[in-house]
């Protein structure tokens, strides 16, 4: 729990945008992780067994009348210093990257915050996400080309 808390939270709660829902959404993903410890069977990693329990927590959520009716967006600039990266772009332009990626749909959203913020592997993001490896390859390239069009749109410059 102490390992993947905090990332796991951050996760959904990019996907929500509700600090309050996260919160509670990571509490029933690690009760739910130590309820089913026992039958957990090691067919894949213990990261992508807690990611997967949480994408369907936030599917679920998602499909409760009280998500449709209202979407709350918190903000996103606290939880930013948890995804700060060592690449070459500066604090700001991995903001700017950041609040794009979240500005995608639901989706795309997904594959990009579980391929490159959770640094998960295409099998693993397919096992998560219940979907096939070309499926992921398709999200991915889908989400990335539609990154790069609303980056170079708001003048983004490149590094």
């Amino acid at each position: 729990m102490k390992q993947y808390l905090r990332p796991v939270q951050r996760f959904i709660y990019f996907l929500l945008k509700n600090h309050a829902i996260a919160d509670d959404l990571t509490q029933e993903v690690f009760v739910k992780v130590y309820k089913h410890m026992g039958s957990f069977r090691n067919e894949s990693s213990v990261k992508t067994w807690i990611y997967k329990i949480a994408v369907n927590e936030v599917k679920m959520h998602r499909r409760s009348s009280w998500f449709r009716r209202f979407i709350l967006f918190g903000n996103i600039n606290e939880e930013l210093a948890g995804y700060q990266d060592d690449s070459e772009m500066s604090a700001p332009e991995q903001e700017e990257v950041l609040r794009v990626v979240l500005s995608l749909s639901p989706n795309y959203r997904e594959v990009i915050l579980l391929h490159y913020y959770q640094d998960l592997t295409v099998a693993e993001v397919a096992t998560i996400l219940g979907i096939s490896h070309d499926a992921v390859y398709t999200k991915l390239h889908r989400a990335k080309k539609q990154l790069k069009e609303r980056l170079e749109k708001e003048g983004f410059a490149w590094t």
